[in-house]
């Protein structure tokens, strides 16, 4: 049953680690960023890529024309991720869909991406503000104020003489 128990909190640990290291590595655009890499949960079916799939790619400093990218539509500001084809790139920033695209708002390529099924609606739900403060962050305050309990019962406790 104590096995059964460290398990637990070390699978707890991790899920609570990687949703907050991917909330604090937020870009402008609500994209966690890792050095060159996005990690981009999907809202909706992209293409060949399903709802609710998270996508890590990788980041380019240049892209050419024929290149298949990710990019961010902003509406409402707000970040639409959209997949498309670079069809030019003469004048600085590249054509995708009929639209000039600043290069700023390209994630990356489709080139070297990892495809990670469902792990996008579960991080979604796990980054959202109360998920994140009721399954998070309470626990690990709970845990804490029963230490501090536990340490402050100890120190008062009376000594035995010998």
């Amino acid at each position: 049953m104590k096995n059964i128990f460290k398990i637990l909190i070390v699978i707890y640990a991790i899920v609570a680690i990687f949703t907050t290291v991917s909330l604090f590595t937020y870009n402008d655009y609500n994209i966690s960023e890792i050095g060159s890499k996005r990690i981009i949960k999907l809202n909706k079916k992209i293409d060949k890529y399903n709802k609710g799939n998270m996508l890590i790619i990788s980041k380019k400093d240049e892209y050419k024309a024929g290149d298949k990218v990710f990019y961010c539509k902003l509406e409402e500001s707000k970040c639409n991720i959209n997949y498309g084809k670079i069809t030019t790139t003469m004048g600085g920033n590249p054509e995708i869909n009929k639209e000039e695209i600043s290069k700023k708002l390209i994630m990356g390529t489709d080139e070297n991406i990892k495809v990670i099924p469902l792990l996008g609606s579960i991080m979604g739900i796990l980054e959202s503000r109360w998920i994140y403060l009721i399954f998070i962050v309470l626990p690990i305050l709970v845990a804490f104020i029963y230490e501090v309990y536990s340490i402050t019962k100890e120190i008062k406790k009376p000594q035995k003489k010998h």
